[in-house]
């Protein structure tokens, strides 16, 4: 879970993407692989950086999502 700087609270159940939510409980996104650009639905941490909520998942790297314009990029080890 992750709170970011507009007070926007962040969750990732196991295995089923990231949720995100008001203040007050209302959910404003869901994203999953299915829905979205998100690599993988195991996410293992969260934080944000100028602006921007960074994931970490279980073998699909690193998600950027750039909330304003709701885009994923993407960072990947490349072996």
């Amino acid at each position: 879970m992750f709170i970011d700087s507009k007070q926007r609270i962040w969750i990732a159940p196991y295995n089923q993407g990231v949720r995100c939510f008001t203040p007050d409980g209302h959910e404003l996104a869901t994203y999953t692989t299915q829905n979205s650009d998100l690599s993988h639905d195991i996410v293992l941490c969260i934080t944000e950086r100028e602006g921007q909520i960074w994931m970490g998942t279980d073998g699909g790297g690193i998600n950027i999502l750039d909330v304003e314009h709701n885009r994923f990029s993407h960072v990947k080890h490349a072996p």
